[in-house]
Protein backbone atom coordinates (compact mmCIF):
# COMPACT_ATOMS: atom_id res chain seq x y z
CA UNK A 1 0.00 0.00 0.00
CA UNK A 2 1.02 3.60 -1.05
CA UNK A 3 0.15 6.47 0.49
CA UNK A 4 -0.76 9.67 -1.40
CA UNK A 5 0.09 13.03 -0.75
CA UNK A 6 -1.38 15.67 -2.18
CA UNK A 7 -0.60 18.97 -3.38
CA UNK A 8 -1.55 21.84 -5.44
CA UNK A 9 -1.94 19.68 -8.80
CA UNK A 10 -3.55 17.02 -7.34
CA UNK A 11 -5.97 17.07 -4.19
CA UNK A 12 -7.84 13.68 -5.24
CA UNK A 13 -7.57 10.34 -6.67
CA UNK A 14 -10.44 7.54 -7.07
CA UNK A 15 -10.71 4.38 -8.98
CA UNK A 16 -8.46 2.42 -10.86
CA UNK A 17 -5.13 2.80 -13.08
CA UNK A 18 -3.88 -0.09 -14.90
CA UNK A 19 -3.34 -2.30 -11.79
CA UNK A 20 -3.80 0.29 -9.25
CA UNK A 21 -6.56 0.74 -7.24
CA UNK A 22 -6.73 4.58 -5.95
CA UNK A 23 -9.03 5.45 -2.60
CA UNK A 24 -9.84 7.29 0.35
CA UNK A 25 -9.44 5.79 3.53
CA UNK A 26 -9.38 7.26 7.13
CA UNK A 27 -5.58 7.79 7.17
CA UNK A 28 -5.84 9.71 3.90
CA UNK A 29 -5.56 8.84 -0.15
CA UNK A 30 -3.44 5.73 -0.32
CA UNK A 31 -3.16 3.13 -3.30
CA UNK A 32 -3.43 -0.85 -3.72
CA UNK A 33 -2.51 -3.23 -6.26
CA UNK A 34 -5.35 -5.05 -7.76
CA UNK A 35 -5.90 -8.61 -6.89
CA UNK A 36 -5.37 -10.57 -9.88
CA UNK A 37 -9.19 -12.10 -11.20
CA UNK A 38 -9.51 -15.70 -10.84
CA UNK A 39 -10.08 -17.80 -14.20
CA UNK A 40 -13.84 -17.68 -14.39
CA UNK A 41 -14.20 -19.74 -17.11
CA UNK A 42 -12.23 -23.01 -16.50
CA UNK A 43 -12.76 -25.89 -18.45
CA UNK A 44 -15.02 -27.77 -15.81
CA UNK A 45 -17.23 -24.56 -15.54
CA UNK A 46 -17.27 -23.82 -19.60
CA UNK A 47 -18.86 -27.47 -19.25
CA UNK A 48 -21.57 -26.41 -16.71
CA UNK A 49 -22.42 -23.75 -18.63
CA UNK A 50 -22.58 -25.36 -21.69
CA UNK A 51 -24.58 -28.49 -19.66
CA UNK A 52 -26.95 -25.85 -18.34
CA UNK A 53 -27.77 -23.98 -21.78
CA UNK A 54 -28.39 -27.14 -23.51
CA UNK A 55 -30.89 -28.38 -21.18
CA UNK A 56 -32.50 -25.01 -20.73
CA UNK A 57 -32.74 -24.96 -24.38
CA UNK A 58 -34.09 -28.42 -24.07
CA UNK A 59 -37.23 -27.55 -21.65
CA UNK A 60 -37.77 -24.45 -23.90
CA UNK A 61 -38.66 -27.00 -26.91
CA UNK A 62 -40.82 -29.19 -25.22
CA UNK A 63 -44.37 -28.76 -25.68
CA UNK A 64 -46.99 -27.65 -23.00
CA UNK A 65 -48.58 -31.45 -22.82
CA UNK A 66 -44.57 -32.45 -22.11
CA UNK A 67 -43.80 -29.58 -19.64
CA UNK A 68 -47.11 -30.57 -17.81
CA UNK A 69 -45.61 -34.20 -17.76
CA UNK A 70 -42.89 -32.66 -15.76
CA UNK A 71 -44.76 -30.78 -13.39
CA UNK A 72 -46.47 -34.02 -12.56
CA UNK A 73 -43.84 -35.72 -11.61
CA UNK A 74 -42.67 -33.15 -9.92
CA UNK A 75 -45.70 -33.96 -7.29
CA UNK A 76 -45.22 -37.19 -7.74
CA UNK A 77 -41.44 -37.31 -6.34
CA UNK A 78 -42.49 -34.74 -3.97
CA UNK A 79 -38.67 -33.59 -3.57
CA UNK A 80 -38.10 -30.66 -1.53
CA UNK A 81 -36.31 -27.11 -2.12
CA UNK A 82 -33.33 -26.63 -0.12
CA UNK A 83 -34.52 -22.97 1.07
CA UNK A 84 -37.98 -23.98 1.89
CA UNK A 85 -38.84 -27.54 3.04
CA UNK A 86 -42.32 -27.11 2.74
CA UNK A 87 -42.28 -26.53 -1.08
CA UNK A 88 -41.36 -29.16 -3.68
CA UNK A 89 -39.37 -28.32 -6.72
CA UNK A 90 -41.40 -27.42 -10.00
CA UNK A 91 -41.43 -29.60 -13.27
CA UNK A 92 -38.55 -27.67 -14.31
CA UNK A 93 -36.20 -27.24 -11.73
CA UNK A 94 -36.58 -31.64 -11.70
CA UNK A 95 -35.92 -31.82 -15.17
CA UNK A 96 -32.73 -29.65 -14.53
CA UNK A 97 -32.26 -31.89 -11.75
CA UNK A 98 -32.53 -35.53 -13.49
CA UNK A 99 -30.87 -34.01 -17.03
CA UNK A 100 -27.75 -32.10 -15.25
CA UNK A 101 -26.81 -35.33 -13.74
CA UNK A 102 -27.26 -37.33 -17.08
CA UNK A 103 -25.12 -34.56 -19.03
CA UNK A 104 -22.21 -34.45 -16.18
CA UNK A 105 -22.10 -38.39 -16.88
CA UNK A 106 -22.57 -38.16 -20.34
CA UNK A 107 -19.19 -39.72 -21.15
CA UNK A 108 -18.81 -42.38 -18.54
CA UNK A 109 -21.36 -45.35 -19.05
CA UNK A 110 -24.15 -46.56 -22.18
CA UNK A 111 -26.72 -45.00 -20.29
CA UNK A 112 -26.36 -41.44 -20.49
CA UNK A 113 -25.12 -41.31 -23.99
CA UNK A 114 -28.20 -39.46 -24.67
CA UNK A 115 -27.79 -36.83 -22.05
CA UNK A 116 -31.52 -35.21 -22.09
CA UNK A 117 -34.26 -37.42 -20.75
CA UNK A 118 -37.42 -35.72 -22.47
CA UNK A 119 -40.25 -37.93 -20.73
CA UNK A 120 -40.33 -38.84 -17.28
CA UNK A 121 -41.52 -42.43 -16.23
CA UNK A 122 -43.76 -42.38 -12.74
CA UNK A 123 -41.95 -45.06 -11.26
CA UNK A 124 -40.11 -45.59 -7.88
CA UNK A 125 -36.71 -44.41 -7.68
CA UNK A 126 -33.98 -47.34 -7.26
CA UNK A 127 -33.40 -48.35 -3.93
CA UNK A 128 -30.34 -46.07 -2.23
CA UNK A 129 -26.73 -48.16 -2.14
CA UNK A 130 -24.27 -47.75 0.92
CA UNK A 131 -20.60 -48.13 1.14
CA UNK A 132 -19.04 -50.89 3.35
CA UNK A 133 -14.94 -50.02 2.80
CA UNK A 134 -13.12 -47.29 1.04
CA UNK A 135 -9.71 -49.32 0.66
CA UNK A 136 -6.36 -47.59 -1.39
CA UNK A 137 -5.62 -50.86 -3.27
CA UNK A 138 -1.95 -49.85 -4.87
CA UNK A 139 -2.96 -46.81 -7.12
CA UNK A 140 -6.69 -47.99 -7.31
CA UNK A 141 -9.50 -46.07 -4.78
CA UNK A 142 -12.12 -48.27 -4.63
CA UNK A 143 -15.45 -47.77 -2.85
CA UNK A 144 -16.86 -51.52 -1.76
CA UNK A 145 -20.24 -51.24 -2.35
CA UNK A 146 -23.39 -53.20 0.07
CA UNK A 147 -25.19 -54.70 -2.93
CA UNK A 148 -24.38 -55.93 -7.12
CA UNK A 149 -24.51 -53.15 -9.59
CA UNK A 150 -24.78 -54.62 -13.31
CA UNK A 151 -23.74 -52.55 -15.74
CA UNK A 152 -25.82 -50.89 -18.22
CA UNK A 153 -29.15 -50.76 -15.70
CA UNK A 154 -26.93 -49.21 -12.73
CA UNK A 155 -24.68 -45.96 -12.46
CA UNK A 156 -22.92 -45.20 -9.58
CA UNK A 157 -22.22 -41.83 -8.75
CA UNK A 158 -20.03 -40.39 -5.83
CA UNK A 159 -19.50 -36.80 -4.86
CA UNK A 160 -16.07 -36.65 -2.70
CA UNK A 161 -13.66 -34.18 -0.97
CA UNK A 162 -9.84 -33.70 -0.87
CA UNK A 163 -8.15 -36.02 1.74
CA UNK A 164 -8.64 -34.84 5.35
CA UNK A 165 -7.39 -35.64 8.70
CA UNK A 166 -9.30 -37.38 11.22
CA UNK A 167 -9.29 -33.54 13.35
CA UNK A 168 -10.63 -31.97 9.90
CA UNK A 169 -13.53 -34.29 10.30
CA UNK A 170 -16.24 -31.25 9.76
CA UNK A 171 -19.68 -31.64 8.18
CA UNK A 172 -18.92 -28.80 5.84
CA UNK A 173 -16.13 -30.15 4.03
CA UNK A 174 -16.63 -29.68 0.17
CA UNK A 175 -17.49 -32.17 -2.40
CA UNK A 176 -16.73 -32.73 -6.12
CA UNK A 177 -18.49 -35.34 -8.46
CA UNK A 178 -15.43 -37.72 -8.83
CA UNK A 179 -16.83 -39.51 -12.92
CA UNK A 180 -16.17 -43.01 -13.26
CA UNK A 181 -17.48 -45.79 -15.40
CA UNK A 182 -19.40 -48.48 -13.24
CA UNK A 183 -18.38 -51.95 -13.61
CA UNK A 184 -20.73 -54.68 -12.88
CA UNK A 185 -20.02 -56.05 -8.92
CA UNK A 186 -19.84 -54.26 -5.63
CA UNK A 187 -16.65 -52.21 -5.99
CA UNK A 188 -16.49 -48.61 -7.80
CA UNK A 189 -12.75 -47.36 -8.88
CA UNK A 190 -12.89 -44.35 -8.66
CA UNK A 191 -8.90 -43.02 -8.29
CA UNK A 192 -8.35 -41.63 -12.27
CA UNK A 193 -10.94 -39.14 -12.20
CA UNK A 194 -10.39 -38.26 -7.85
CA UNK A 195 -6.68 -37.59 -8.87
CA UNK A 196 -7.32 -35.17 -11.97
CA UNK A 197 -9.47 -33.27 -9.51
CA UNK A 198 -7.48 -33.23 -6.54
CA UNK A 199 -3.99 -34.17 -7.66
CA UNK A 200 -3.53 -37.19 -5.59
CA UNK A 201 -4.81 -40.43 -3.96
CA UNK A 202 -5.85 -40.59 -0.35
CA UNK A 203 -3.67 -42.49 2.31
CA UNK A 204 -4.55 -45.19 3.88
CA UNK A 205 -5.61 -43.56 7.37
CA UNK A 206 -7.07 -40.39 5.61
CA UNK A 207 -10.34 -39.54 5.81
CA UNK A 208 -13.01 -38.18 3.23
CA UNK A 209 -16.27 -37.50 2.73
CA UNK A 210 -18.73 -38.98 0.45
CA UNK A 211 -22.30 -38.69 -0.68
CA UNK A 212 -23.00 -42.19 -2.60
CA UNK A 213 -25.76 -42.16 -4.99
CA UNK A 214 -27.04 -44.77 -7.56
CA UNK A 215 -28.47 -44.26 -11.34
CA UNK A 216 -31.22 -46.68 -12.62
CA UNK A 217 -31.70 -46.55 -16.30
CA UNK A 218 -34.94 -48.52 -16.28
CA UNK A 219 -36.73 -45.56 -14.38
CA UNK A 220 -34.10 -42.90 -15.67
CA UNK A 221 -33.48 -41.53 -12.25
CA UNK A 222 -31.42 -41.68 -9.14
CA UNK A 223 -31.21 -41.22 -5.35
CA UNK A 224 -28.20 -40.88 -3.46
CA UNK A 225 -27.65 -40.61 0.15
CA UNK A 226 -26.71 -38.30 3.34
CA UNK A 227 -22.95 -37.97 3.00
CA UNK A 228 -20.77 -39.81 5.42
CA UNK A 229 -16.61 -39.38 6.49
CA UNK A 230 -15.18 -42.16 6.20
CA UNK A 231 -11.26 -43.74 6.64
CA UNK A 232 -9.39 -45.37 3.69
CA UNK A 233 -8.21 -48.64 4.61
Amino acid sequence: MAIITTSAFISDITGKIQGTTFQRTQGGLCARNQRAQRNSNTNFQQFNKTAIATILNDWVNLTQSEREQWNQYAIYRNIKQKRNNSRTISGQQIFIRENNLRYAMKDFGNIFLNPIHSTPLFASPPQPISITTIVRNGIALEINLDRTVIVNIDGVLAWISAPIRQSQKSRYIKRKMIKADTNSGTIHEVNAYYTSVYGRTPEIGEFISIEIGIYNDPVKTFTKNTPIQIEVT
